[in-house]
């Protein structure tokens, strides 16, 4: 890297302005200035040097490195004269500020920003006011980790005690100290999203101005007004102790986002009961909104609702439960009573309403309506339905070709010759006697129930074609074209095709086939020789084998696909319709982050491991083009993800995320 690209990203990450953010400043494209960084580019024209540090608060003359003032001793680090609206005070005499967003500081990286004062200079002033407190001494409003980082210099003696730190003095109230400090805080990438929302909520709080804060804030700082409330209620709902999960990293943003729906008292429930609770946001969501409501039962006008509302978008909740089952009630007598206008009668049933035993009718001097209010309180309007008696009677009539007058009752139907018990006995009866001709028919003419099965039947043989998922389509293409010389010879969908799936092939089956067709399906498979239902059995298995994505995608394999595999002697995955070679390509990488394209770089032999922290200043689409590009990247190269690897896992019989076992095991 040369000096102009040191200096140029070390002014950059001091001042706290991102590559984009500051390229949008000069004006000029953010490529430019990531390939002077880079060191691609190796000049800036005068102007625009001039632009950069104005920005950063430096001089052109040290951005470009043109001259500069004798350094006083080879380990002491360069002090350049204050420009005329800065200070110069002693380190001891300022002093860190209560206010500052920022409560956690990486020793690391304020070691490596010591390190890069003592090479580089002082490149940005800190930002103080008069203590409040203590005359003649200052408040940092901005530049705590340059104050740090100064004080490690002082530690080491790099920087002489007495030597005065070049500071802005400001006369700040702590409103304006505040917003100041999460200014400079809020745009660097690891500044935690509970400390943005500390910061907005006491600037809220110090605003006193409702949601007009929260807009004006959002204007301020570039973002949307839902994103500041959304770090707010991160400050404001979580618990302590899942704001010390949060910030430890045992929860990411969008669980803590999920624990925000509940109270205190159920976070600390949930946390305390399920530590690896963080790992599954959608069941932490239902965890906390399980005594509300969702918005969208609602009967009435939501408006209605005067209490707390939890949640965002299309999943808010109401918080008030007995406000909402009065309101609900109101809104549903009020529903019932309009109903009673308009038809013969109307019904009220909570629970579910069996309409399937009415029929249906138009005349609205005898039909009626239903009022179904579920369990979990959702409202169904159900009209035009016609009594079982009256459907029964109509119904009756139909079968003995007569036209019944208004309230005339057709012949009385014939008595059921066999009682329901009595059929249900002769059922099972028949079911033995099948069960008992398979066993002993042997595994052809198992293999041809279950080829019926699989591709659909489920009235006679109860094998279920599960599907496979939304993320789990895609066929071999061995298997599809096992599959292909059937598509044509059975009464069912063996292979379809979807232009939307990257392999757009996958095995049919678990569609309804409807009573006739199969029977047709049973009786086609009965004419097929050994070998073809032989063929067919083992493709359509083969179909239903896999690594599959249960929940979301992971790099491991269950233990069970990845004994299957061993078994099978597959190592890894190869091409896309699972046979030949693996071929490395843009569209694999493009699924690849920059953490994987430097594994990859090493893993490929294009790069060694000592050049890692290299490959970290590039950017992904360099990385890229470095690997695919090089004359040295080792085609046989697997990548990991390929690999079959058994993930370590707990069978669990009762709560997914239960960890008492665990837990007494640490005991």
């Amino acid at each position: 890297m040369t000096s102009l690209a040191t200096r140029l990203r070390g002014a950059r990450i001091a001042k706290g302005l991102g590559l984009r953010e500051l390229a949008r400043e000069v004006d000029v494209n953010h490529s430019f200035l990531s390939g002077v960084e880079a060191g691609t580019k190796t000049g800036l024209s005068g102007d625009l040097a001039r632009k950069i540090a104005k920005v950063l608060g430096v001089t052109a003359e040290h951005l470009v490195g043109a001259t500069g003032k004798a350094v006083e001793a080879a380990n002491v680090v360069r002090l350049a004269p204050p420009p005329h609206d800065v200070r110069l005070v002693e380190h001891a005499r300022i002093h860190a500020s209560p206010l500052n967003p920022r409560k956690r500081f990486d020793p690391e990286a304020i070691l490596g920003l010591a390190a890069s004062i003592a090479a580089e200079g002082l490149l940005q002033n800190l930002v103080v006011r008069p203590h409040p407190t203590r005359p003649g001494d200052h408040e940092l409003a901005a530049g705590e980790r340059r104050w740090r980082a100064i004080g490690l210099l002082i530690e080491d003696g790099r920087w002489p005690a007495d030597r005065p730190v070049p500071v802005k003095v400001r006369e700040l109230t702590d409103y304006q100290l505040l917003k100041l400090g999460a200014a400079e805080n809020v745009e660097r990438e690891d500044m935690h999203p509970l400390e943005e929302g500390e910061a907005f909520a006491a600037l809220v709080d110090m605003a006193e101005a409702g949601d007009g804060a929260t807009e004006q804030l959002a204007k301020d700082f570039g973002r949307t007004q839902r994103w500041v409330q959304l770090r707010i209620a991160l400050a404001r709902k979580l618990a302590p102790a899942t704001k010390a999960a949060f910030l430890a990293g045992k929860i990411n943003l969008e669980a803590a986002r999920a624990f925000t729906l509940g109270d205190q008292k159920t976070q600390a429930s949930v946390l305390k009961g399920n530590p690896r609770a963080g790992e599954n946001v959608g069941w932490v969501r239902h965890q906390m909104t399980a005594k509300m409501i969702p918005v969208g039962r609602a009967h009435f006008p939501p408006d209605a609702y005067s209490g707390e509302i939890a949640g965002e978008g299309d999943e808010r909740y109401f918080v008030d439960v007995a406000q909402f089952i009065e309101l609900q009630s109101a809104a549903i007598a009020e529903t019932v009573g309009k109903l009673q206008k308009k038809w013969a009668w109307v019904e009220r049933i909570d629970g579910h309403a069996e309409t399937w035993r009415y029929g249906k009718s138009k005349d609205r001097k005898v039909a009626g309506a239903i009022v179904e209010v579920g369990s979990n309180h959702q409202v169904a309007i159900h009209t035009g339905l016609a009594k079982p008696a009256q459907a029964k009677a109509r119904a009756r009539a139909a079968e003995l070709g007569l036209e019944l007058a208004p309230g005339e009752a057709p012949p009385p139907a014939p008595m059921d010759p066999y009682t329901q018990p009595h059929l249900a006995e002769a059922k099972r009866r028949k079911t033995a006697a099948m069960q008992t001709a398979v066993l002993r028919s042997g595994p052809f003419r198992a293999m041809q129930l279950t080829c019926l099965a699989l591709l659909g039947g489920e009235r006679a043989v109860r094998i279920r074609a599960e599907p496979p998922g939304q993320m789990n389509q895609g066929l071999a293409t061995a298997v599809r074209d096992a599959l292909l010389p059937f598509a044509d010879a059975l009464e069912a969908k063996v292979v379809t095709q979807d232009a939307f799936d990257r392999t757009p092939l996958k095995v049919g089956g678990g569609g309804y086939l409807g009573h006739e067709r199969e029977t047709k399906l049973w009786h086609q498979i009965t004419a097929l020789s050994f070998a073809a239902v032989e063929k067919l059995f083992v493709a359509l298995v083969a179909a239903r084998v896999g690594s599959f994505n249960d929940y979301k995608p992971e790099i491991a394999d269950t233990p069970a696909a990845a004994a299957i595999a061993a078994t099978l002697e597959v190592t890894h995955g190869a091409a896309p319709e699972g046979e030949g070679a693996f071929v490395l390509d843009a569209d694999w990488l493009a699924g690849y982050r920059k953490p994987a394209l430097i594994e990859a770089g090493i893993g490929t032999g294009v790069y060694q491991p000592a050049d890692k922290p290299a490959m970290g200043s590039l950017t992904a689409p360099k990385l890229k083009a470095e690997i695919l590009g090089s004359p040295l990247r080792d085609r046989k190269w697997i990548p990991p993800e390929l690999e079959f690897q058994a993930a370590e896992m707990t069978d669990r019989h009762e709560d997914p995320l239960d960890d008492d076992d665990d837990q007494e095991e640490a005991a």
